[in-house]
């Protein structure tokens, strides 16, 4: 019986009409890693671009496919290379409108929660390891998550990959997640 991980990816934001954190997703949906002697099977699922339902739509899935491990994707425009966020903050600009219209200032009391498994999942993709995950939905996802996996007692690895606009090549990130689910 194969063990599960869950990948988001999100959907249209903004003037970002094909989102390429959707397309790895989905790309990735389904696939089998083969991690020392057992099976892992990626379970894809893509957001809202939602202050409000990121987190949580994300734990359910955690929760529902007893997920050994959780990774968030997002576009991080005008970036030149993809990148692993550790910080999530509390803080968003309260500015820009995800794609219900709303805007966050605040989104929590505790002012960062960090991932003790994204310096693993840089290593492994040799991509740079962040603590600034924007003041967008992204964090607001990573904020939530990480905070909500450290609230349930059992937190699982936990990270969140900004991926630039040209996307990433799908098996890259397989390779990847290989070997970041052997640490662990």
């Amino acid at each position: 019986m194969a063990q599960h991980l869950l990948l988001t990816g999100f959907g249209p934001f903004l003037d970002v009409k094909e989102n390429p954190s959707s397309t790895l997703a989905t790309a990735l949906d389904g696939r089998m890693l083969l991690v020392g002697g057992r099976r892992v099977q990626v379970c894809s699922r893509i957001l809202d671009v939602k202050y409000e339902t990121v987190a949580a739509e994300t734990l359910l899935a955690a929760r529902q496919l007893n997920a050994i491990a959780v990774l968030g994707t997002g576009v991080a425009r005008g970036a030149a290379a993809p990148r692993v966020e550790r910080t999530g903050k509390a803080l968003c600009d309260g500015v820009t409108p995800d794609a219900a219209g709303q805007t966050r200032s605040v989104l929590g009391d505790v002012p960062t929660f960090q991932s003790d498994a994204s310096a693993a999942l840089a290593d492994a993709l040799g991509v740079a390891l962040s603590d600034d995950a924007g003041p967008y939905v992204c964090n607001a996802w990573l904020y939530g998550v990480l905070g909500g996996l450290a609230a349930t007692g059992r937190p699982i690895p936990a990270a969140f990959l900004h991926v630039t606009a040209e996307g990433m090549d799908p098996d890259r990130l397989a390779a990847a997640l290989v070997t970041w689910i052997s640490g662990f």
